[in-house]
């Protein structure tokens, strides 16, 4: 082979490796979430009546808007709250009258903007089945009615994207875990369909 030649087949694999270089950078850039999650609990276990208290955080990490965001603990295992007001899937706080629809949803985070939500998880009355002592089962069933207290409901979001973060707590010697998600740049069909419903009361039934 030729001088010429070899300079051109070295010139030639010097560029295939730099453009599978600016590909593989370009596929770390495109993956890199645009919201960091931050869930921080004031202790990981308490006794079986105890409750647990939630601080999330969601932050837009991104240089561009975030539309359309909802978090929600709708995958927790074992875990129950006061009944949220928006089909029990966002995060609100029990303990606070309940919070409307645009204070548990936003549509919109600029860059560096922040949602942050506190809230309290107890042991799921039906998860702690056979697990505990019958007597602790019965106060816990009267602690349920008392504060109406109710699981987590699913959310199913196919659009967007979503960032995750999840931990055990314990309630005694149940283990249970606790699950947050904030989905972010769904579609508006989909954000319509979570934000737009009739909020729940006290006394709606599920």
């Amino acid at each position: 082979m030729s001088k010429s030649r070899r300079i051109v087949a070295l010139i030639l694999a010097l560029a295939c490796v730099l453009s599978l270089f600016s590909v593989m950078a370009s596929a770390k850039k495109a993956s890199a979430p645009a919201i960091k999650l931050e869930v921080t609990t004031d202790k990981n276990c308490t006794n079986t009546l105890g409750r647990i208290a939630v601080t999330v955080t969601a932050t837009n990490v991104s240089k561009k808007d975030v539309k359309n965001v909802v978090i929600t603990s709708g995958d927790s295992k074992g875990l129950v709250t006061k009944k949220p007001t928006q089909k029990n899937v966002l995060i609100t706080n029990p303990d606070a009258p309940d919070l409307q629809k645009q204070d548990s949803l936003t549509t919109c985070l600029k860059p560096g903007g922040k949602i942050t939500y506190k809230y309290f998880v107890y042991l799921g009355y039906d998860y702690s089945t056979r697990r505990i002592p019958e007597s602790v089962h019965m106060m816990m069933y009267t602690q349920h009615k008392m504060l109406g207290l109710t699981y987590f409901k699913t959310l199913d979001i196919k659009s967007g994207s979503a960032v995750m973060a999840s931990g055990n707590l314990y309630f005694g010697d149940v283990s249970t875990k606790l699950v947050v998600k904030a989905f972010y740049n769904i579609s508006n069909a989909d954000y319509d369909a979570i934000a737009y419903v009739a909020p729940v009361s006290e006394g709606d039934e599920d």
